[in-house]
């Protein structure tokens, strides 16, 4: 029981990264009960794929994982890791399993990598292999596998409701002052584009394409600029001002 006890006590490295000062903080059992239910956030994968020597790493790939199934390898050992006796869909070859890639943030930072696979014959299977950015870490892979009807949930993490609740951020943009002559108009677009599991520590966005794409924020004000710019060109707006709240949550 002292042996367990100070297990939970022992300090996890690189906390100054992913926020969880000990193994109890991680609290690792509890993730594993989730694991079906939904995804791991980008600090708690790199907290584990930081800290493997204290879980088990496989030789060999699990046969036909089922959901909620999460498997640690080393890559440099277990090099046919993706060879888990399910079909997913492929590239148009008809051979390559077709994988989406993403790297996720924690703070500003891109630290994690994630390559996204869906099931040929149950196309509400997923798997996810993550693995670090860090050249030093980046032989440990955690692989999770997910039945979920949630929609994009390849190209986007989850969007099921969680109980943990992510920081809304609320971003206003504001126009010519208002003229006590004009009228003004107040637009507000309130929606989830990521689920609370995809927000990092910090508030923000836990997704960075790799291609370089803009931001979701850059997104919709680009389109709320340009609808105001249409109005004023047909002179449907002219005179006014604008007052746009936008919400992420």
């Amino acid at each position: 029981m002292e042996g367990a006890a100070g297990r939970e006590r022992d300090p996890l490295l690189r906390s100054e990264i992913h926020g969880f000062i000990t193994y109890a903080d991680l609290n690792f059992e509890k993730l594993k009960a989730e694991a079906a239910s939904r995804w791991f956030r980008p600090n708690e994968i790199y907290a584990v794929l930081a800290n493997h020597e204290r879980f088990k790493v496989h030789a060999q790939p699990i046969d036909k994982p089922v959901s909620g199934t999460i498997v640690l390898y080393d890559r440099k050992v277990v090099r046919n890791f993706r060879k888990d006796g399910h079909n997913w869909k492929k590239k148009k070859d008809g051979k390559t399993v077709q994988e989406a890639h993403e790297k996720l943030k924690i703070g500003n930072e891109e630290r994690v990598h994630v390559y996204y696979a869906r099931g040929e014959d149950n196309p509400n299977f997923f798997r996810r292999c993550y693995w670090l950015l860090d050249k030093e870490a980046e032989r440990i892979v955690l692989v999770h596998y997910r039945q979920t009807s949630e929609e994009n949930a390849i190209a986007h993490p989850s969007t099921e409701a969680e109980a943990e609740a992510p920081t809304m951020n609320v971003i206003q943009y504001y126009t010519s002052p208002i003229s006590a002559n004009s009228a003004s108009v107040h637009t507000e677009i309130s929606f989830s584009p990521l689920a609370p599991e995809e927000i990092n520590s910090h508030g923000g966005s836990a997704i960075s394409s790799d291609t370089g794409g803009s931001s979701l924020e850059e997104f919709w004000v680009h389109l709320l600029e340009s609808s105001m710019k249409k109005d004023t060109a047909c002179g449907g707006t002219s005179g006014q001002s604008y007052n746009i709240s936008l919400y992420f949550y």
